[in-house]
């Protein structure tokens, strides 16, 4: 197979749809380009306690450690605001007894407001070693508001700006003298550095949406399939993409609904190289049964009512209509529960269609189907729809 550098031309256009100005990288996972940006970082406590929030982020140049932040309950607080650096950001939130469960990532710290460069020989400068917990945030735009919940303290993170703080939190507070960590921490884990590349780094940008056709080892490395208007988008877990993205597509069911977005690199004659930033699940991601029944749609279908008619659903998602052999019609098709958005009102599952030609989406209900028959039924009209497999 002849590979070539992607050319910019009809093609690639048609698979760049939006570009993603703003992708998956920078300080805690930020959606923003790397070394470039800045972010306002807040923290919200919707915990019933008050949290003393310390921060651990990657500097221009070595690791830094803050703190402390006093939030009450209901309240946030911005904690950090500057460039960023690294997709992972880490962070203590102790609370009055100063007790906070971290996740082995140590972090220089001490009992009063503190800016700390480095997060090695803690003990030897005068300092204390603390155990923190990682955020990983997958979210795009540039502000970030990171949810401290639950009894253990863990944090959620969305895009943006708190609302309106319940009230203006401490500047800065000093924590319990407890809080410091007590003897050796088990296993103790080094905190990662991954700063994503600005989008183009690797090739043209891009964002696709498609089918997950599933992973697999290929030379010792994982690799995933996607498949979008008929082409193979495979992406390698090469140390160009974070890794986390491949377990999270291999969690994904087969024939799922995702996008990616990325920089598309070797083309091949019916498949492209991508080097990910971002992995977006489908809302409702088809499960294992739904996905076997997308498997069992593919292929091309006769109508029992007119021998002329004919259908044929694309294992890329592609659903077309033939008359006398002439296509008609064309557009993306999906098993599901929803019909564009509205509940369905019956208890088979859907097959819905979104023709190229028109916005609306058909509806309709799978009755059953076998490796031999289809049958459909045309929603919200009611009349039953039969095919037989055309071995054409």
């Amino acid at each position: 197979m002849t590979h070539r550098v992607l050319s910019r031309g009809r093609r690639s256009a048609r698979r760049s749809g939006a570009l993603a100005l703003a992708l998956f990288g920078g300080f805690s996972g930020l959606a923003v380009s790397a070394g470039s940006a800045t972010a306002e970082v807040n923290f919200c406590n919707e915990t019933k306690v008050r949290r003393s929030v310390a921060i651990g982020y990657k500097g221009e140049s070595d690791w830094q450690s803050s703190g402390w932040w006093n939030i009450e309950p209901g309240a946030c607080g911005k904690v950090y605001d500057g460039p960023v650096r690294n997709r992972y950001f880490y962070y203590r939130a102790i609370d009055p007894k100063g007790q906070f469960q971290g996740e082995n990532y140590l972090f220089c710290t001490q009992p009063k407001k503190f800016d700390i460069t480095g997060q090695k020989d803690c003990a030897a400068r005068g300092y204390r070693l603390d155990d923190f917990a990682k955020v990983d945030i997958k979210t795009p735009g540039e502000d970030l508001t990171v949810k401290i919940s639950g009894p253990d303290a863990r944090v959620t993170a969305e895009p943006g700006t708190p609302q309106v703080p319940a009230k203006a939190p401490e500047p800065f507070g000093k924590p319990k003298p407890d809080s410091a960590a007590k003897g050796p921490i088990a296993k103790p884990k080094e905190p990662e550095a991954f700063s994503i590349p600005d989008p183009g780094a690797y090739g043209q940008p891009t964002t696709i949406t498609g089918i997950f056709k599933g992973c697999e080892p290929v030379d010792g490395k994982t690799a995933c399939t996607v498949v979008a208007d008929s082409w193979k988008y495979v992406a390698t877990d090469d140390g160009r993409s974070p890794s986390d993205l491949f377990e999270q597509m291999a969690k994904l069911p087969l024939n799922s609904g995702v996008t990616l977005s990325g920089d598309l690199g070797i083309e091949g004659d019916t498949s492209v190289d991508i080097t990910l930033r971002s992995v977006e699940p489908e809302e409702g991601a088809l499960d294992a049964p739904r996905g076997q029944l997308y498997n069992s749609l593919v292929g091309a279908w006769r109508s029992t009512e007119d021998a002329r008619s004919t259908i044929r659903f694309v294992e890329d998602g592609r659903k077309f209509d033939y008359y006398d052999g002439n296509a008609v019609a064309e557009g993306q098709f999906k098993v599901g529960v929803d019909c564009g958005g509205v509940p369905s009102t019956v208890e088979q599952p859907l097959v819905t269609v979104r023709s190229d030609a028109d916005p609306a989406v058909s509806c309709y209900g799978l009755l059953s189907v076998t490796p031999d028959a289809l049958s459909l039924m045309h929603l919200p009209r009611g009349n039953r729809l039969d095919y037989v497999r055309d071995a054409n």
